[in-house]
């Protein structure tokens, strides 16, 4: 468990990876962060994974996993659990804002996927549009929660 604004972070010229494998995940008012930002990313850049594998339940209760980078080409976004709980703004995103790729986002539940106040996000500003690789028997979605893809080509 991370709580009370913990927060985990691999941010670099070529981020490292954040692996977590456990019976259970609970991530309250904290972040896991990768990437690469303007000052240390070039075009080339690679940032690491973002991993958790849990046999139980994640759950996300205003915190967020962050995979996303100015510069060079973002991770992926890996969530394998039997259920996957959103609550209180609690976000997954993955994003490039500049030159390079945003990476994918893969979520396994073999359970449930509730959203509650939560969302899933991907944005490429350039190169190739990420996808989302889902899979879970039930998902349930309520308060103004969400899930988006965006990218578009940078002129």
């Amino acid at each position: 468990s991370l709580s009370d604004e913990s927060a985990i972070g691999v941010i670099g010229k070529q981020g490292g990876s954040v692996v977590i494998n456990a019976k259970d995940i609970n991530l309250v008012s904290s972040l896991i962060k990768g990437g690469t930002f303007l000052s240390s990313g070039e075009a080339n850049s690679q940032s690491g994974n973002i991993t958790f594998n849990a046999t139980g339940t994640i759950d996300l209760d205003s915190s967020n996993i962050n995979n996303s980078t100015e510069i060079g080409n973002a991770g992926n976004i890996n969530i394998n659990a039997k259920s996957l709980n959103f609550s209180n703004n609690a976000k997954i995103d993955n994003n490039t804002f500049g030159v390079g790729n945003a990476g994918n986002i893969s979520i396994k539940a073999t359970d449930t996927v509730s959203l509650n106040t939560g969302g899933i996000s991907l944005f490429c500003q350039s190169r190739s549009k990420p996808w989302f690789l889902v899979g879970w028997n039930d998902v349930n979605s309520s308060n103004c929660s969400k899930v988006t893809q965006e990218g578009y080509l940078a002129m």
